[in-house]
């Protein structure tokens, strides 16, 4: 059974897990611009990350937008190595900040 992502924050770190698809996304979107409103250096945690579809990708480089409106930082870790491959595959190594 698949787990829908879910969100938390600790220590200025944003922590995803669970899974992210086109048909859950809006839902974390939505919740995601709260949370990083709450935060001044964003990180955002993947390594807990099961699975995402270009959906997610999608999310990541919304998250990206958000933090710079708000003049914020944001950097990614853990970055799981299916993400990693769906990253170069659409060509996104020079925008997504990867740690």
């Amino acid at each position: 059974m698949k787990q829908q992502a879910k969100l938390q924050i600790q220590d200025n770190t944003l922590f995803v897990t669970g899974q992210i698809q086109f048909d859950t996304v809006m839902p974390l979107y939505q919740e995601s611009q709260t949370l990083i409103s709450l935060m001044k250096q964003i990180i955002i945690d993947l390594k807990n990350l099961e699975h995402c579809d270009s959906s997610g990708l999608a999310l990541c480089t919304a998250w990206m937008r958000i933090a710079e409106s708000q003049n914020k930082s944001l950097h990614f870790t853990n970055v799981p190595s299916f993400m990693q491959d769906l990253i170069r595959v659409y060509g996104l190594e020079s925008v997504l900040p990867i740690q």
